[in-house]
């Protein structure tokens, strides 16, 4: 029996094949959740994917949030008072979660829509849903030949994250509007960075990652810096 990995954006649920990567449904897109949209859903998992002797062996959401907590200092009954150090509330309709990651003895607390929370938790109930951040950053400190700055992009933020001989320095979710911003982020740490040899990975969709390297090729400050822009779906098969 195959695998199948259920990850979902905060917009759109999408359910791929845990060694080929390939999606097995169409891009769920899901703007007002209810019971004919669970039932729906729940139709298609299983129509697509359970029938066809595939198994759901991991959840994952890509929040577009997230802070992290030293876990020497982390008191779960605080989750939402360290969380609100950063964002100003919990937005309507969103809970909080929490995973340890003892690669960098720290634990992430990010949002999940509570209905998607509720709806793994009721069909898929042993399996536990993961962070897109967290597994990356399990991965990557454990490479040999990590890059020493990641950018994640999503939709509205993106993850930028620092490392030194794999030792995580910084991890930060930045709002952004356009992709010129992005740039003008990634030139103030690198000018901010005392490292001479910094090389970077960037992962964003394939209009995205066109549009970055355009707008560095214009920029002489980047031009010799070693970037490598990667499709998303690579971040996906890193992350399973």
């Amino acid at each position: 029996m195959s695998e199948a990995v259920i990850f979902f954006n905060d917009k759109k649920i999408f359910i791929l094949d845990k060694n080929s990567n390939s999606e097995l449904i169409d891009p769920f897109r899901i703007d007002t959740f209810n019971r004919f949209v669970s039932e729906r859903l729940l139709d298609v998992i299983k129509s697509k994917v359970i029938n066809n002797d595939a198994d759901i062996s991991s959840v994952i959401t890509d929040s577009t949030d997230g802070i992290l907590i030293p876990s020497d200092l982390y008191n779960s009954q605080k989750k939402e008072d360290f969380y609100t150090l950063n964002y100003s509330k919990v937005d309507a309709g969103k809970i909080l979660l929490e995973e340890e990651i003892p690669a960098i003895n720290a634990t992430m607390i990010y949002s999940c829509k509570k209905w998607f929370h509720d709806f793994v938790n009721e069909h898929f109930g042993p399996i536990s849903i993961s962070n897109s951040t967290s597994s990356y950053l399990r991965k990557i400190i454990s490479q040999k030949d990590s890059k020493n700055m990641h950018l994640v992009i999503k939709e509205n933020t993106f993850d930028l994250i620092k490392l030194r001989d794999k030792t995580l320095l910084s991890f930060n979710v930045i709002e952004y509007s356009t992709m010129t911003d992005i740039i003008y982020f990634l030139i103030a740490h690198l000018n901010k960075w005392n490292t001479k040899e910094i090389a970077i990975q960037v992962f964003g969709t394939e209009l995205q990652i066109k549009e970055l390297e355009k707008i560095k090729n214009k920029i002489g400050t980047l031009k010799e810096t070693q970037i490598v822009f990667n499709p998303f779906s690579e971040f996906l098969q890193i992350i399973k």
